[in-house]
């Protein structure tokens, strides 16, 4: 059932990649749908307590914190993606990917800072991605 939702979390953070790399955005439709999907999955065979799940939400909490103080670095998609992410893995694994996350967009922005090119603003879904695939081989 685990393996279940790590699919139902990797497609959609694959469309959203694919959305915030050609739009900028992140549809609500997809992070509330995929939510959806996840917690009905929970409900029907638990893994484990509700609390586990909680736990998870804290990076969505950090990252709605940066959007409010900023939030021409985060965008609103970003945050329900981690959100979604929350919901899907809880425990730790949210914070882990966020680690990650940040770790690959610091890199990126040293190698723009090392070419000497200016790049304002990245997309994060991709970054996320890639921090998923990493925690999930991993793991």
């Amino acid at each position: 059932m685990y393996s279940f939702i790590f699919i139902v979390a990797c497609c959609v953070l694959m469309i959203a990649t694919y959305t915030d790399l050609k739009k900028r955005v992140i549809p609500n439709v997809l992070v509330y749908g995929g939510a959806m999907v996840v917690m009905l999955m929970h409900m029907v065979a638990p893994v484990y307590p509700i609390g586990f799940y909680v736990l998870g939400l804290v990076p969505a909490a950090c990252m709605s914190i940066l959007f409010f103080f900023s939030p021409d670095k985060v965008g609103g998609g970003d945050v329900k993606l981690f959100l979604f992410l929350g919901l899907a893995l809880g425990g730790v694994g949210p914070t882990i990917i966020l680690v990650f996350t940040t770790v690959f967009i610091f890199i990126l922005q040293l190698i723009f800072l090392v070419l000497k090119n200016k790049q304002k603003s990245f997309p994060m879904a991709p970054f996320v991605l890639i921090s998923f695939i990493v925690f999930v081989i991993g793991w």
